[in-house]
């Protein structure tokens, strides 16, 4: 009868490492599908830019589950809007993922990379460093 508590512990432990790995998976798994969207529109921004439209100003582009007929320049306009709305939602992800993973680590009884919290070095600073980007 002692034991119990024992068991009881191991299976919170493990129900919270579960619950934990989960919410990791599922962050990446949400990463990995804004990734394609920002690589299909970085491909139809490039398409748009590159081809020259004379002979029609004018494409179809597929909003959701249906497709509207509007000018280059409007097209243009959406897919940079949601090209910069897709890169915040990844930028969101991944602050939020690390706090996850450090929580990960410590039910599992892992040392934590303390460099995992580091962040790149933004244009400005690369220009206050003296390095060109």
């Amino acid at each position: 009868m002692a034991s119990t508590p024992h068991y009881v512990k191991v299976v919170e432990k493990l129900a919270t490492t579960e619950r934990l790995a989960e919410d990791v998976l599922n962050d990446r798994q949400e990463m990995v599908a804004l990734d394609m969207r920002r690589n299909m529109n970085r491909e139809a921004l490039g398409h748009l830019k590159r081809k020259k439209l004379a002979a029609s100003p004018r494409v179809w582009l597929n909003l959701g589950d249906f497709f509207v007929r509007m000018e280059v320049k409007e097209a243009v306009n959406i897919l940079e809007t949601e090209q910069d709305t897709v890169d915040k939602g990844i930028d969101t992800i991944q602050e939020a993922i690390k706090p996850k993973l450090k929580a990960l680590n410590e039910t599992e009884g892992k040392d934590f990379n303390p460099g995992f919290h580091l962040k790149a070095l933004s244009t400005e600073d690369m220009y206050m460093t003296g390095k060109k980007a």
